[in-house]
């Protein structure tokens, strides 16, 4: 064929029909039962659990026992629901109750399409969180404590770092020089245990076991090499507390892999209550020949990073405090004298930015006896009513940053509002306009 016929019978070639909808939710589901073959944890089956998947367009229920009413089945897929739009209950990748069963969610980026396998394995780790809360209740850190945990220490984050190296040089050495440094991370986060306190010592340890472990399942289901890193290549933030404590949970997850051999079982069967509690007790018939330690040069450099991360965290907040309260349309809620309470947030996307004040970067759902708002893909700032920064209540929320300005609309009983990003409704409230700032004060009914 020549050139020319060639083109010419491509361009008259009929073009590709689109993909069914829903299809990528039906590839990862059915990807999810092919992972569940594979030996991911002792009595966990993926395959097993309700997933729910919102692809950009619609919400997909699979496996659930009994979808809500706003479900409906699909034709030839028996055990699959979808409702248009994305649910009121899927709003992160975690695990959440969906009528009266315990569900994964899984949220997918309308504009980059990852893979399958990739995304599969991230509803395998949300999955897992549905056994370990039928399984574990009580594993998993308080997010209350991660509010008042001290950021703000430089030996606490020097040792911290320290910690973390340790079990870096652990997971890439061999046998006995892995051994070595991993009772080196113990030794460190003994003496940084003793001047964190208990609350911080729990919020870790209990971080651990539930996402660093679901963090484990996750890249096993992935295929992931135990070679693979498990820590960033430079330093977790000085603020990033629970992101390093997922990573030194899967550590700790793979050590244990090496070092104690059907761990799982043993922790599944109650035999240890802690992550390094284990470690600690499989390293104890390993005696090393010296003790691995850091030199003096590398504690010093440590301590100076530390100073120094704090400094730049510290400069950081007081910027993005100050572009956050400059930018675009702002809507603000304050309640006089019931405060509003967290219903939800993501604590994947929260920073404190100062004493009492807390920056929701994604999501969060506050309300109280006479209503409620949420802000979604959205910045809002919560204010306080108390002493802890939120969770003894919020007597303001400012929502900054929108594009365009918010509907409001007054009635007798009260006033609702509406925007890109955020929506929420009070009852005996009032509502004024100044400048690109709009104010809902919620006082109290007569």
């Amino acid at each position: 064929m020549t050139p020319l016929i060639l083109c010419l019978a491509l361009a008259q070639s009929p073009a590709p029909a689109p993909p069914p909808p829903g299809s990528r939710a039906f590839r990862i589901d059915e990807e999810v039962r092919r992972l569940a073959s594979r030996p991911l944890w002792p009595g966990f089956d993926p395959a097993k659990v309700p997933l729910a998947i919102f692809d950009g367009e619609r919400t997909f229920l699979f496996r659930h026992p009994s979808p809500p009413p706003e479900f409906r089945r699909v034709a030839d897929r028996p055990e699959t629901a979808v409702v248009a739009g994305q649910h009121p209950l899927v709003r992160a990748n975690t695990s959440v109750a969906i009528g009266d069963a315990r569900t994964a969610t899984l949220l997918l980026d309308a504009t980059e399409e990852a893979p399958v396998r990739e995304s599969a394995a991230v509803a395998v780790h949300e999955a897992f969180h549905v056994f370990q809360a039928d399984r574990h209740p009580k594993w998993g850190g308080n997010e209350v404590d991660l509010f008042t945990y001290p950021m703000d220490e430089p030996v606490l984050l020097q040792r911290s770092r320290l910690e973390t190296e340790a079990l870096r040089r652990s997971l890439a050495e061999g046998e006995r020089a892995a051994a070595c440094w991993a009772a080196a991370a113990l030794d460190l986060r003994r003496a940084r245990f003793s001047q964190l306190g208990e609350s911080g010592a729990l919020y870790e340890r209990g971080t651990e076991l539930k996402e660093g472990l679901a963090r484990l399942v996750e890249t096993r289901a992935r295929g992931a090499s135990s070679r693979d890193p498990v820590f960033p290549a430079s330093e977790f933030a000085a603020a990033d507390v629970r992101s390093r404590s997922y990573a030194v949970g899967h550590a700790f997850g793979l050590l244990l892999d090496r070092f104690a051999p059907g761990w799982e079982s043993k922790l599944e069967a109650g035999a240890g209550e802690t992550l390094d509690a284990l470690l600690s007790g499989a390293l104890s018939t390993r005696k090393a020949s010296r003790p691995c330690r850091f030199t003096s040069q590398e504690t010093a450099r440590a301590l100076d990073g530390a100073k120094r991360s704090l400094e730049l965290a510290r400069l950081t907040r007081e910027a993005v405090r100050e572009d956050f309260f400059r930018a675009g349309w702002k809507l603000v809620v304050l309640s006089d004298d019931e405060p509003l309470s967290p219903q939800g947030f993501d604590p994947l996307n929260v920073e404190r930015l100062a004493p009492g004040e807390v920056l929701h970067s994604r999501w969060v759902k506050l309300g109280n006896s006479r209503g409620s708002l949420e802000v979604l893909n959205a910045r809002a700032v919560t204010e306080s009513a108390g002493r802890h920064p939120l969770f003894e209540g919020v007597r303001r929320v400012t929502v900054s940053g929108l594009p365009e300005e918010p509907a409001v609309r007054e009635s007798p009983s009260g006033v609702a509002f509406e925007g890109k990003g955020v929506a929420g409704e009070f009852r005996g409230a009032s509502w004024r306009r100044d400048g690109q700032t709009i104010t809902v004060r919620v006082s109290k009914v007569p």
